[in-house]
């Protein structure tokens, strides 16, 4: 990516961003560093500082553990796909969206390569 294209985020400075991209965006995919609720409460206000309406999709990818949090911050519900890592993390994740993922529920989890073998 070229670094005129980079701009640098600071989840616990929610809004620091460039005026230039406060409602540019339709579709938003999130990825917080933490499993805390600040965090992605911060995450949650940046993403309404960058949606360009309120029918802006979101992806969001976290741990299972903060479902709860997620669909009151973001208005999200779990989908099927489940994000695996390769360094074998301790936590559940999961994907959360706020709109029907037909293709991400159609992935599932731990056997997606099986699943997309069979299509």
């Amino acid at each position: 990516m070229a670094k005129e294209n980079f701009v640098k985020y600071d989840y616990t400075k929610p809004e620091d961003i460039p005026s230039e991209l406060r409602g540019k965006f339709s579709f938003i995919a999130a990825d917080p560093p933490f499993l805390a609720n600040d965090c992605l409460g911060g995450i949650a206000i940046t993403c309404s500082f960058l949606q360009a309406n309120a029918d802006k999709k979101l992806l969001l990818c976290t741990g299972e553990v903060m479902e709860e949090a997620a669909a009151s911050l973001l208005g999200v519900v779990k989908t099927a796909f489940a994000p695996r890592h390769k360094s074998k993390l301790s936590n559940t994740f999961a994907s959360f969206t706020n709109y029907e993922p037909v293709v991400l529920n159609k992935l599932g989890g731990a056997n997606s390569e099986e699943k997309l073998d069979e299509q």
